[in-house]
């Protein structure tokens, strides 16, 4: 069931609210109408897997860090948060355990009319996004001139980048590298320097050994970027209608694609490479997208 109210917000099927990129309800939705929380866990799920499967007893390092490339209302970030703690990263006054969240985000207008959507039905999470939304709207105060860093939780720290990704990216946690990375911008049809094998390459760069990048795009040749920039690539569950994802591991591959599907892509990392290695210009040509939820589906072209 779906319902809309001012500003291009949209309820989704979980209870959820998220909103279209433009505020007269046209454009693409920042999260999957089938829920954007449940998308928002899923890609958490995904991104701190090293974490859960390790022997039992073992616990996330005592500090996590992870970067949200399309911050937007910033649910992915609340849904890694509560993934933390329940993986057993202790966050509490006076523990070791920090949570360290650094959001990209081009639009600040559409963070603004964010902060405007009803709280989530699910009272543990909007406790969390509620702390979140505080730290944006410290961030819109300072303004797209400057990052914005805070403690927004006692153990969680937020920060906040805004602009293009391309030049933020660099300042992000002072060059430290990343345990996860969120890539959840629009589509490739509207934000299509943030899916470039030069950009992804930059986000491998910043990726802590046994690090993950998680997205919503099956793309053949975003998961050929990956695998070009070295990473080992394989494929997440589906939500819903939607087509699979993807996951790119600095280890072991965290799923394997099915034979065809992983000869395509190595074949295109493969080719990926000289290109790179010619200083070729690399773009993307146009890719289908899921109707609703503007994720490039399983066919778009290699």
């Amino acid at each position: 069931m779906e319902g809309e109210l001012e500003a291009g917000a949209l309820r989704t099927e979980d209870g959820s609210w998220t909103l279209h990129r433009d505020s007269d309800g046209g454009g693409e939705a920042c999260h999957s109408r089938h829920g954007a929380r449940t998308e928002a866990r899923r890609h958490a799920e995904v991104v701190l897997g090293a974490f859960e499967r390790r022997a039992a007893g073992s616990s996330p390092p005592p500090v996590l860090r992870i970067l949200d490339v399309g911050l937007g209302p910033g649910l992915n970030s609340t849904a890694v948060w509560e993934r933390a703690e329940g993986l057993g990263l202790t966050l509490a006054a006076g523990s070791s355990g920090r949570l360290v969240l650094s959001g990209l985000e081009i639009d600040p207008d559409l963070v603004r009319r964010s902060l405007a959507l009803p709280d989530d039905p699910d009272a543990e999470f909007a406790r969390r996004h509620a702390a979140l939304r505080h730290g944006l709207r410290a961030a819109l105060a300072v303004g797209a001139g400057a990052p914005w860093r805070g403690e927004i939780a006692p153990g969680v720290e937020l920060e906040v980048l805004f602009g293009d990704a391309r030049a933020t990216l660099a300042r992000a946690q002072a060059g430290e590298a990343f345990d996860g990375i969120l890539l959840d911008p629009f589509s490739p049809a509207s934000d299509e320097s943030l899916w470039t094998p030069e950009f992804l390459g930059a986000l491998a760069a910043r990726l802590a050994p046994g690090g993950r990048i998680a997205t919503y795009s099956a793309a053949t040749r975003v998961r050929a970027a990956l695998a070009a920039a070295g990473l080992e690539v394989g494929p997440t569950p589906r939500l819903g209608a939607k087509a699979e994802g993807t996951v790119a591991v600095r280890g072991p591959a965290a799923a394997e694609f099915e034979p065809r599907t992983a000869r395509r892509v190595a074949r295109r990392a493969l080719e990926l490479r000289a290109e790179l290695e010619r200083g070729a210009a690399l773009a993307f040509p146009p890719v289908s997208e899921d109707a609703g939820s503007g994720a490039p589906s399983a066919d778009a072209p290699d």
